[in-house]
């Protein structure tokens, strides 16, 4: 049995919303931020973020994509850029998978938006 893909909407009106907005590398939704990734673990360095671009925002993660290792150490570096705790931060979609979704609660877009972008600004 395969698994089922999680969905974050539960009306029509959210699911169009939604195919409108999934290319982007930020969005809001139910009032957290979902933000999309695309991880390169594995590498010489972490940087997060390492670009920011419209539909994801690009990194490298040290650590190797074993047990979930990777995963991890992006959460933390999330948790020490953002600013936030861990219960704030929730791999949705992405556990084996270089495209990954991470929620964002008790944020707002803004101020997530501009703690990307100063860091990339500094590097």
């Amino acid at each position: 049995m395969s698994k089922k893909k999680e969905d974050f909407t539960t009306t029509n009106e959210e699911k169009e919303e939604r195919q409108g907005s999934q290319d982007q590398a930020f969005r809001v939704h139910n009032n957290d931020i979902i933000m999309r990734f695309l991880v390169k673990p594995g590498a010489i360095k972490t940087k997060v973020p390492l670009e920011l671009y419209s539909d994801h925002v690009s990194v490298t993660i040290q650590a190797p994509p074993d047990k979930g290792k990777a995963n991890r150490e992006l959460l933390k570096e999330l948790k020490k850029l953002l600013e936030v705790s861990s219960s704030d931060l929730v791999l949705e979609r992405g556990q084996t998978s270089s495209e990954k979704y991470i929620r964002v609660k008790n944020q707002d877009l803004k101020t997530i938006y501009s703690k990307f972008k100063e860091k990339v600004k500094r590097k």
